[in-house]
């Protein structure tokens, strides 16, 4: 059985931007800083994208209390398959970090492409120490991104029919009665649509659906079915 590192990740903060952004965008590059509580985060054109917000949280969302084995391979593949090697992962796939997280919320759409083009072309250099066992992430939503609308598909790739997008939606406790689920949706729907409100999460890379609870409920079952075959598939088991 192959055992499929699904959710790995890169550590490109340490790339030196300014020396391979575009000459125009070499003064706005990724740099990192502390905040008053010693954290690292990413400053991008002048701010902090996005801003950590609460105690001991950030973008990620991942505690800030763990104590991890120290390791390099988050920048170093050879010392990550190493370490794929110790845990007993066959493949790995990898997404970034920061600032790869926070493009979404760089609203200068150029700058925003200087960056992703610098670490397309890193995280391509780091998964050629083994393309069999490294495997980076592709834009993968059956259309393409308004943000990113040179970038095709992995489906017009060759990827027929693939798709993994991320999502999100609001859930209530079984019994909550109908008439409060209908009027909760119709007003987060009308919140959702509001045209301020569209363009700001146009800008984060999201598109608006606000869809009915019915509609929504058909969504979850179907992603659900797809994934439970996903796992079946690919021999996966809960340890």
């Amino acid at each position: 059985m192959r055992i499929i590192d699904a959710d790995g990740h890169v550590q490109e903060k340490q790339i030196p931007w300014g020396d391979l952004l575009d000459e125009p965008f070499r003064s706005r590059a990724p740099r990192e800083v502390k905040d008053n509580r010693g954290f690292s985060f990413v400053m991008i054109d002048g701010r902090l994208t996005p801003k950590p917000v609460g105690k001991g949280c950030s973008f990620v969302g991942a505690p800030r209390n763990r104590s991890p084995q120290a390791t390099t391979g988050m920048v170093d593949p050879v010392q990550r398959l190493k370490d794929m090697d110790i845990e007993g992962i066959d493949t790995a796939v990898l997404f970034g970090t920061s600032p790869f997280l926070s493009l979404p919320f760089v609203e200068d759409k150029d700058l925003a492409s200087a960056i992703a083009r610098v670490y397309n072309n890193w995280l391509a250099g780091y998964c050629n120490t083994d393309p069999r066992r490294l495997k980076g992430v592709a834009l993968t939503a059956l259309k393409r991104h308004p943000q990113a609308p040179e970038v095709p598909t992995a489906d017009e790739s060759g990827l027929a029919g693939f798709e993994i997008g991320v999502w999100y939606g609001v859930a209530v406790p079984a019994a909550t009665p109908k008439p409060v689920v209908v009027n909760l949706n119709a007003e987060l729907a009308k919140a959702l649509h509001d045209p301020k409100i569209v363009e700001r999460f146009g800008q984060l890379g999201l598109t608006v659906v606000a869809d009915s609870p019915e509609e929504f409920a058909r969504f979850v079952a179907a992603e659900s079915k797809r994934m439970r075959k996903l796992v079946e598939v690919s021999g996966a088991r809960a340890e």
